[in-house]
């Protein structure tokens, strides 16, 4: 008897997401039958670990706890890259949970698995039984591929069943691509020898490519060569000719794979029943789809809904390009969840994603930044009897987020997933950096209008910002004060001790002010040896200007200068609704402060 309630990890990539689109529906039917959790961590990882983009890809396989699960599936078959598949059973074996593997055999794991090797011997059987052929090519994957491997091994060991003659030059090792088949019938028609009376391929897109270069060449398919393929994908299923291939039970294995850990005694290996379907390619004249008015529907609704994501993807995209923040961007998203995925979905990100240096995104566990769209506010969280697709959000090797999307069959069938979490990435990127330009171009405007001496605003901080200060106080009513203040005796100083003594000078008045000023309070270096304040709201100017003075005579003394360091200040009151302009309170400001300097001589030399 079975356990209910239980949660499962999955492990697998979405480099064809029609095959994960079957895998999420034997876990999801299982997931509804036992009223348990099952958690797909998806990518797009390829096999070169050097590329930062499968770094931030594989990343995904780290965000879960394992500890927090009752068991694992990993699709190893579809894992190309060692170094991860190591990782991840290095992982599952810490976490002591029970763990089934498709396809692959991994010591102290079970197994799920369809017997490919057996599949080729029986395709070959076929094309030798009954339609005669007396000589074979086969185009396959990678030998470091294990599929590719069994499925090699079961071609050749077909062919000596068969006594056909097995032609070392007529065996192709190639990368499961349309063009491959294409470009492997252009070479054996470029030797000028005999050609081959089948071509087995190792999956059903190199398939395609043989018989559309055999239709170019003139060779009917089917009648003067046979061509068969593997996998039943929905581009083969649509092909003319209909292809011979094999059909893999995946939705079946996904849910017996689940049902292997629910009764967990110990490991062991299931095999699961793989059946060929014939078709025209190897001439037996079955069309794939004995109901074609079905058939044409399903292509249809699976093209146009297919155009209609697109759409409305490029849609999002548009808006998410535009968008300088967080908020901006996941408004771009709405649509497209609440139209496509009924809202069942969430994303996580970095907490400070808009701020935070790259190099700190090192992995997903952080992301705590939720965003939620569901279609009703009960279906937030994980609920019971659903299946869970994970997937990451990065820009090459920075991680950014992930995408957690439940009932999604239709998403997948639509192949755009990796399109969807990859304009999210994209669109993150390029809000980062335009915030980024923006800083720096903040920061130059900040360099370009500040004094390099004394660090207060110099005059092109003046024309950015002192205008505004005016028209704000005007707007709230309030009053501005306008100071104007110039250095006394800087002629005499530069004179006598050098100019260094007078920039000494200069900064230590400059600084005193910014010192006591506060955040109502801009300093500007107005001129040489002039400075003008501006103070929103009323103030005390004798109470500034005695903070100013004490401040500089601390600063003088604690470089124990020989010169005095001193200076003098006119202020006048902007009052709101003057019709006065800037310039004019200056130059009032600037009359004050003259007269003030003035007087003070006068009773200098008295």
């Amino acid at each position: 008897m079975g356990k209910d309630n239980m949660k499962l990890a999955v492990f697998g990539t979405m480099w064809n997401e029609e095959v994960m689109m079957y895998y999420y529906r034997g876990f999801n039917k299982w997931a509804q039958e036992t009223g348990s959790i099952v958690d797909l961590y998806v990518c797009h990882g390829r096999t070169n670990m050097d590329n930062p983009f499968n770094v931030g890809e594989y990343a995904i396989y780290d965000l879960p706890e394992l500890n927090n699960y009752d068991g694992v599936v990993m699709i190893a078959s579809n894992i190309n890259q060692e170094s991860v598949r190591e990782h991840l059973v290095q992982r599952i074996r810490e976490a002591g949970i029970p763990c089934v593997v498709v396809d692959h055999e991994i010591e102290g794991f079970s197994r799920i698995y369809i017997d490919q090797e057996n599949c080729l011997r029986q395709m070959v059987h076929h094309l030798w039984e009954h339609h005669g052929i007396n000589q074979a090519a086969y185009i396959g994957g990678l030998s470091s591929n294990v599929e590719a491997a069994a499925r090699l091994n079961g071609f050749l060991e077909g062919m000596k069943e068969c006594g056909i003659p097995i032609r070392q030059d007529w065996i192709f090792e190639k990368r499961f691509r349309y063009n491959d088949g294409y470009d492997v019938v252009g070479e054996l028609l470029s030797r000028g020898e005999d050609f081959p009376d089948a071509i087995v391929c190792a999956n059903d897109d190199m398939a395609a490519g043989v018989c559309e270069a055999l239709e170019e060449a003139g060779i009917q398919v089917g009648r003067d060569c046979m061509v068969t393929g593997f996998d039943q994908y929905f581009l083969g299923e649509n092909y003319a000719p209909s292809i011979t291939t094999v059909r893999r039970p995946r939705e079946s294995i996904a849910y017996h794979a689940c049902q292997m850990l629910e009764n967990y005694k110990g490991p062991y290996a299931l095999k699961e029943q793989a059946n060929l379907s014939f078709g025209q390619t190897c001439g037996c004249g079955v069309p794939f789809c004995k109901n074609d008015i079905a058939f044409r529907k399903h292509v249809f609704n699976t093209f146009n809904n297919r155009d209609i994501f697109s759409a409305m993807l490029a849609h999002m995209e548009e808006g998410m390009i535009a968008g300088d923040s967080i908020e901006a961007i996941v408004e771009s998203m709405e649509k497209i969840f609440y139209r496509f995925q009924k809202g069942r979905c969430r994303i996580m990100l970095q907490p400070e994603v808009e701020s935070c240096p790259k190099s700190s995104y090192t992995t997903y566990r952080t992301c705590t930044k939720e965003f939620m769209f569901w279609e009703q506010e009960n279906d937030k969280g994980d609920i019971a009897g659903h299946a869970y697709v994970y997937a990451p959000i990065h820009f090459l090797e920075h991680l950014y987020g992930y995408c957690v999307f439940r009932d999604i069959p239709q998403f997948l069938n639509n192949k755009e997933l990796y399109n969807f979490t990859k304009s999210i990435g994209f669109s993150l990127e390029n809000m980062i950096q335009k915030n980024k330009y923006a800083f720096v171009n903040n920061k130059l405007e900040d360099l370009y209008a500040t004094d390099y001496l004394t660090g207060v605003y110099n005059r092109h901080g003046f024309a950015k910002y002192a205008e505004d200060m005016l028209q704000h106080c005007r707007c709230q009513g309030q009053e501005m004060q306008v100071i104007f203040v110039d250095i006394d005796g800087l002629k005499k100083i530069n004179d006598q001790y050098g100019h260094e003594a007078g920039d000494v000078v200069i900064r230590i008045v400059g600084h005193s002010v910014s010192q006591v000023a506060d955040e109502r309070t801009k300093v500007f270096r107005y001129g040489g040896d002039e400075f003008l304040i501006l103070h929103e709201g009323d103030g005390e100017f004798d109470v500034f200007c005695r903070k100013v003075k004490e401040v500089i005579a601390e600063k003088r003394a604690a470089m124990n200068l020989p010169y005095q360091v001193s200076a003098s200040a006119g202020c006048v009151i902007a009052i709101p609704g003057e019709q006065k302009s800037l310039d004019e309170y200056v130059k009032e400001a600037d009359h004050i402060m003259y007269g003030i300097k003035q007087e003070r001589h006068r009773q200098e030399q008295s």
